[in-house]
């Protein structure tokens, strides 16, 4: 994975402890550009784990292109058998929490700070 890519993570997941967060789930295009560097899809996740290693979700034509393009292990969804929510799901079990706290993007937020609206406790 490209530096920058990392060190974005790496900021989220300070935000994320601060915030009592266990993973981040990013499916909003401009968030998914700024973590992984990838434009070219319509159904895709990046599941940002406090510990550990991220992941991505994406539909099974697509999850060639976004390993390739962008460096996380990248999990396939086979519609219409499966869709992406349940998919998400699965992968965050994998995780190992029994209860994880989960975040959910806004439609777009910095992480040169703390997002909008989140203090730390919230």
């Amino acid at each position: 994975m490209p530096a920058r890519f990392a060190d974005r993570m790496e900021r989220a997941r300070r935000v994320m402890a601060d915030a009592g967060l266990d993973v981040l789930v990013v499916t909003n295009r401009d968030n998914l550009t700024y973590f992984i560097g990838v434009t070219r899809t319509e159904c895709l996740a990046v599941l940002i784990p406090v510990e550990g290693e991220p992941c991505a979700v994406a539909l099974w034509l697509d999850a060639d292109y976004v390993c390739g393009h962008s460096g996380p292990k990248t999990h396939a969804c086979f519609f219409p058998r499966q869709i992406l929510g349940p998919a998400i799901c699965e992968r965050i079990k994998t995780f190992g929490n029994k209860n994880p706290k989960t975040g959910l993007q806004p439609a777009f937020w910095s992480l040169s700070g703390r997002p909008p609206g989140l203090s730390a406790g919230e």
